[in-house]
């Protein structure tokens, strides 16, 4: 948790009041990435104040309004397997615009505007249009969402102000000590392994984000490369 504000009415003007404090709170630093749901107002707000950050749509967001599009097509396997590899699945723009053009085709979506529009936004939300951003792989705004839901816990609609910005400050609080913990474990503790590459990895990865990688690690160890012969790729 870096900064945060409580605002009394999410309208563009508020929206832009909270950017400008946080971009003058950073001496006048701006983040590459920001990630927002589909607020249409503070989508105008980033318009106007976070002009050099790329504005970056919450797939967690987009997938939440899924099944209330897709309508008979929530049941259908074949056409989600297809939205979700336009999602996550292409690994250039021409596979994304092919297979976005054959999910809408084959399911007869050429006059939906939700999918015209969704489409249009797509440099806000596929992650293959980001590979010239730095956005530490990340595709929604969960932080903020796991605030929320660490929040709700103790609070509720008839929790007074003061109260409710109490427990987000023990909130934090809590946060930061673990955070804290963490730090001083990376620096006193050190994985033991022989692999070369491991012991490298040591040096450059926290304990947690260790693990994950000597898991991937481990993971591409287990496969192997077979050379296969043309008569057999001809053959069939």
């Amino acid at each position: 948790m870096f900064g945060c504000a409580f605002m009394t009415a999410e309208t563009t003007d508020t929206f832009e009041w909270v950017l400008e404090t946080f971009k003058k709170s950073m001496r006048g630093l701006e983040s590459s990435t920001i990630f927002t749901d589909q607020d249409q107002a503070m989508n105008k707000a980033i318009e106007t104040v976070r002009q050099n950050s790329r504005h970056k749509l919450c797939l967690w967001h987009l997938q939440k309004n899924f099944v209330s599009r897709f309508g008979q097509l929530k049941s259908n396997e074949d056409f989600k397997n297809m939205f979700n590899k336009c999602f996550y699945g292409c690994d250039s723009e021409e596979e994304f615009t092919a297979c976005w053009k054959n999910m809408i085709q084959k399911y007869g979506l050429g006059e939906k505007s939700w999918f015209d529009r969704l489409c249009e936004l797509r440099f806000k939300w596929c992650p293959i249009f980001s590979k010239d951003i730095f956005f530490t792989g990340t595709l929604s705004s969960q932080i903020s969402e796991v605030t929320n839901r660490a929040i709700s816990f103790k609070a509720n609609k008839k929790t007074l102000l003061l109260e409710c910005f109490h427990i987000f400050k023990a909130t934090v609080k809590r946060w930061r000590s673990n955070e804290k913990a963490d730090n001083y474990r990376c620096r006193t503790e050190k994985p033991k392994t022989k692999c070369k590459l491991l012991k490298q990895a040591t040096k450059v990865y926290t304990l947690n984000l260790f693990k994950d990688f000597e898991e991937e690690y481990d993971t591409s160890m287990r496969s192997y490369i077979r050379d296969v012969s043309n008569e057999m790729m001809t053959t069939g």
